[in-house]
């Protein structure tokens, strides 16, 4: 490897390096962004659209027009927590514009921000550990912009970059402390630990620290005269304090997935649904092989998610890194990139890999879906071998240039194979028709040929027939340009946040534009999704969310006849147009609505959304879903007390009081995070409040402080003696009192390792 960033002279120059990849990576996050980033120009995303739009303009209203940071959402599956809601990443200093200016504007923007900064950090890591800058420069360009990254921005998965711009940058600074006395490493690696986390994906950011663990294990970056024992304590100290200081997200987050379907894990079979398969090994090394979303070509698997859940193809360089690799000559980097290529590509095939039951087992890992996702590790490591090779190629090291011409000379002659017996490769999803067949081998067509330069340009930098310098520039415009290809299709800008405006106004108009009150909705159409009603501000018991709470779900299961087993498959809540079991009437639903019918149905038979009670039964968890699932159950008269059954007096079943109507609570003042109601009780007996019940909920009578009971599985109670009164819920969660607490004390950590180190 090239050893010009070491000696005083290199390090004089280090700022002039970093000013010029500033330049370069703003000129190529301009070249793939500039179509979304000019006014009124609004980045297309699928999950951006279903999920994160959604939540963004709720946390911008609630900002902009209250002053309020919400910690509960009142408006999908009948109430659920927000701030608690990793994914929401509603405390990330990264998403700073989602509070300056409407989401879809801020969206392109930030996407494009985070890009800017994981190509940097890739740029500042490879650096640190002896690469020259243009390799370390296209390191950053394959790392920010492969297609592992770029298909991901087409799903609209913005927390995704958010945690992923972190990981190079922690992995630099953690390095930068290993290898230092002081302890201003410590400090970075510890901020940029929670930057990582506060981004909003777990899985990315388990698999970096994976990724981490294993450097400080096997020294792969060769620190030099540094001792394990001090990699593992740096390693630990500076990401333990990282975890502190991202506690005021992490200690809610746990205690909602604690309540979610994703508790005890993720069922096996729910938890493997996107594994790689054998001929997704396509993705990796060639561009686009199945086809674009984008253009309509897609012939890959009829469901679209395994084109962004399957890409990682980082490049020709990449792929002509692989063919060059000898463990020979390998510098310790290479190796444990290529160990940790192999090893991330054999924990994706998930289901179709003999040993993923014993790994999905794993404590944390039993709570991941999609295993290709560690294709994340796989395109990183991709990176650096192909940077790696553009330091060995002008560096003047020695190169296999035989075998690897005789590999790009076997995929040549694989491509006209493919292009004239198509039929020959039924074992594929559906057998080859001929447009897919030509797909293919154009993908593999272009491949060769960009082999075929990368080798030319290798084998005249090695013979001294071009320069160094000129070497290097065509081997990065090569580079830029085979990233490009790949990502000018799935950067677009899109009009469908004005279809969802659309339809928003056309829900409100057929729905009254009545909000919050006494009822919820249920809302479908072609353009309208599970959190539409966070948009209308609507009441709903609808929802679309990979973190739900489990009483819930097993609630809706139950009323379904279906096993509660399935909740691992539920993230996205099916429209609910009419009441088919009793109770159902507890979603207090009273429209169903949908704009692509102009239709507004009144659904009958629903219970106030708060109603007073007079007969209590405290019954197990499991026997109260059999009570939801039964026929006979009537929620107007008996309320259903999990756990807790205690009312006035300490008696277990209050007797019931002979009413057909039950007394409806009068709803007087609602926020997210509070709500006040008035009821007349003819009786001894509870107020039943039809939200979602949740630790972190405090209630008062009249005034003074009484418990929160779990009603009718899913739901809340509270206990009034007879007459009129005034119950008052709002939500306080401990979590979150504790998680600022422990953020403070991380950031004094932080704040004490950099004061230490000057």
């Amino acid at each position: 490897m090239s050893t010009d960033d070491t000696g005083r002279d290199s390090k004089q120059r280090a700022p002039a390096f970093m000013r010029k990849a500033l330049i370069a990576y703003a000129g190529v996050c301009a070249l793939f962004f500039w179509p979304v980033l000019l006014p009124d120009r609004v980045l297309f995303g699928s999950d951006f659209l279903m999920f994160f739009y959604p939540m963004k303009q709720f946390l911008w209203e609630q900002v902009r027009d209250h002053g309020r940071l919400p910690l509960w959402n009142p408006h999908v599956f009948c109430g659920a927590p927000f701030l608690a809601d990793i994914q929401v990443s509603a405390i990330y200093p990264g998403g700073a514009l989602f509070y300056a200016m409407p989401p879809e504007q801020a969206y392109g923007w930030t996407v494009a921000l985070h890009f800017f900064a994981a190509a940097l950090g890739m740029f500042a890591f490879t650096r640190d550990f002896g690469l020259s800058w243009p390799a370390s420069w296209t390191a950053g360009v394959l790392y920010a912009f492969n297609a592992f990254m770029l298909r991901h921005v087409y799903a609209g998965h913005l927390t995704l970059f958010q945690t992923a711009a972190w990981v190079p940058w922690l992995w630099w600074a953690c390095r930068r402390a290993w290898s230092s006395d002081g302890t201003r490493g410590w400090a970075l690696a510890s901020v940029f630990t929670a930057l990582m986390l506060l981004g909003g994906f777990p899985q990315i950011a388990f698999y970096a620290l994976l990724f981490l663990l294993g450097m400080a294990v096997f020294n792969a970056p060769a620190a030099a005269a540094v001792s394990l024992r001090r990699r593992m304590t740096v390693f630990a100290v500076s990401v333990g304090a990282g975890f502190a200081i991202a506690g005021v997200q992490l200690l809610p987050t746990a205690e909602f997935t604690a309540w979610s379907t994703r508790s005890d894990g993720i069922l096996y079979e729910a938890a493997v649904s996107d594994s790689l398969r054998g001929v997704d090994l396509f993705n990796l090394f060639f561009p686009m092989p199945f086809g674009s979303p984008p253009d309509g070509t897609y012939w890959g698997t009829p469901t679209v998610t395994f084109f962004w859940e399957t890409g990682a193809y980082t490049g020709l360089l990449a792929v002509a890194a692989i063919f060059g690799f000898s463990w020979r000559s390998a510098s310790r980097i290479e190796r444990y990139a290529f160990g940790v290529l192999i090893l991330s590509v054999f924990l994706a095939m998930g289901k179709h890999n003999p040993v993923f039951p014993a790994y999905h087992a794993l404590p944390i890992v039993r709570n991941f879906r999609v295993p290709s996702q560690i294709l994340f590790l796989s395109a990183t490591a991709l990176s650096i071998l192909a940077a790696a090779l553009l330091d060995r190629i002008t560096g003047g090291a020695s190169i296999p240039l035989r075998r690897m011409a005789l590999l790009i000379l076997a995929l040549a002659i694989a491509v006209v194979g493919l292009a004239a017996f198509p039929q020959a490769w039924a074992e594929f999803p559906k057998v080859l028709e001929l447009y897919a067949a030509g797909s293919l081998s154009r993908s593999l067509a272009v491949c060769v040929a960009g082999l075929v330069c990368i080798l030319i340009l290798a084998i005249a930098a090695q013979r001294r027939k071009i320069g160094v310098r000129a070497a290097c520039a065509l081997l990065a415009a090569l580079t830029l340009g085979d990233m490009y290809w790949e990502g000018r299709r799935l950067i677009q800008p899109t009009d469908s946040v004005a279809r969802l405006k659309a339809d928003r106004d056309a829900i409100l108009s057929l729905s009254g534009a009545e909000r919050g009150g006494g009822r919820r909705v249920s809302v479908s159409g072609s353009y309208v999704f599970g959190n539409t009603t966070m948009l209308t501000g609507q009441l709903g018991v609808r929802g679309y969310n990979p973190l739900v709470l489990s009483s819930y779900v097993r609630f809706l299961l139950a009323t379904w006849g279906q096993s509660p087993e399935r909740e691992d498959f539920i993230t996205l809540v099916p429209p609910i147009e009419r009441i088919d079991r009793p109770a159902q009437r507890l979603l207090s639903l009273g429209l169903a609505v949908n704009p692509d019918r102009f239709e507004a149905i009144a659904v009958p038979g629903a219970m106030p959304r708060a109603f007073w009670v007079g007969t209590a039964a405290g019954v197990p968890e499991d026997s109260a879903l059999q009570w939801i699932a039964s026929p006979e159950f009537d929620p107007a008269r008996t309320v259903l007390l999990t756990d807790r059954a205690s009312g006035p007096g300490g008696a277990a079943v209050v007797p019931p009081a002979r009413t057909d109507t039950p007394p409806t609570g009068r709803i007087l003042e609602e926020v997210p995070d509070r709500l006040k109601i008035e009821v007349d009780a003819p009786d001894t007996g509870y107020l039943v409040v039809n939200d979602v019940y949740y630790p972190g909920w405090r209630a008062s009578l009249d005034g003074a402080r009484v418990s929160i009971l779990r009603a009718n599985y899913a739901f809340r109670a509270v206990p009034v003696p007879a007459g009129r009164h005034g119950v008052e819920m709002w939500f306080a969660p401990v979590s979150l009192a504790l998680g600022a607490a422990l953020s403070m004390l991380g950031v004094a950590l932080a704040a004490f390792f950099a004061c230490r180190a000057r």
